[in-house]
């Protein structure tokens, strides 16, 4: 690898129940060695299942990517995952990636422009059926902000180590649902700026994930996930009073530093 392109640590979370997965996986890492010509990447991918070895899948190799694939603890924790590729990484730079990605040319480079002024920055996947940024067509800038689904989502987002001296580490109470929920409650909390980046494009294949994964109860598992999320951060109408309290008042007084005594 050259000594002079700019390093980022990527983390990808997998569970390669089959060959489709790895197919995935293949797929996703090809993509992100063609993204980016002056970058190169750390990439960890935390890997939760026992077939990955016994299937004896071997990734190919690319040139501007190091790989480095470590098992991760039963049963699989999304947070968990992470906070480990975490731990298990030095670079400035973390991207918290799933593993249903293709990242299209320059998406970090893009993000990368931002670095000075946030420590937190999302790709846009201008794709994504399920996605309020898709149907408003409104994002065409870059835009601070935090709401899940708008201008924040967990499928692609960066960040700069030095936030993880200010926030705690991921929660892994929320083990597939609900982090990135949990995530954007806790940038609001801390009152860390975040940046969601149009021009940064990643593609997510969202429901193309639980067509190749048999047995996952997934609508059961967004119900509990869906109860612990309220647990910590309170009902809804709760979370919404404080939500507007934070962006009307508190932010715009730069009155943010209170916001963790009322989240």
């Amino acid at each position: 690898m050259s000594t002079t392109a700019t390093m980022i640590d990527i983390i990808i979370l997998s569970n390669c129940l089959n060959h489709k997965v790895f197919e995935m996986n293949c797929n996703c890492l090809q993509s992100l060695s063609e993204s980016e010509t002056q970058i190169e990447f750390n990439v960890v991918i935390m890997e939760s299942s026992i077939e990955f070895k016994k299937q004896n899948f071997q990734y190919p190799k690319f040139h501007n990517i190091q790989l480095t694939v470590h098992i991760a603890p039963q049963p699989f924790n999304f947070s968990r995952n992470f906070n480990i590729g975490i731990k298990n990484t030095s670079n400035n730079y973390i991207a918290l990636c799933n593993n249903d990605i293709i990242f299209k040319p320059n998406w970090c480079s893009e993000i990368l422009k931002f670095a000075a002024e946030t420590p937190s920055a999302l790709s846009f996947c201008p794709k994504n059926p399920e996605s309020r940024w898709t149907k408003a067509k409104k994002f065409h800038q870059p835009t601070k902000g935090y709401n899940v689904r708008e201008e924040f989502v967990g499928w692609c987002y960066i960040l700069n180590r030095k936030i993880f001296k200010i926030i705690p580490p991921l929660d892994e109470t929320f083990d597939f649902y609900f982090q990135d929920d949990d995530f954007a409650m806790t940038l609001r909390k801390y009152n860390i700026n975040h940046w969601m980046v149009p021009s940064s494009n990643v593609i997510h294949l969202g429901g193309e994930t639980s067509s190749i994964t048999d047995g996952f109860k997934y609508n059961e598992k967004a119900h509990i996930d869906r109860t612990k999320f309220h647990k910590k951060w309170g009902a809804q109408r709760t979370i919404a009073w404080k939500n507007r309290l934070f962006r009307y008042i508190m932010h715009p007084l730069k009155l943010g530093f209170v916001s963790k005594h009322i989240y």
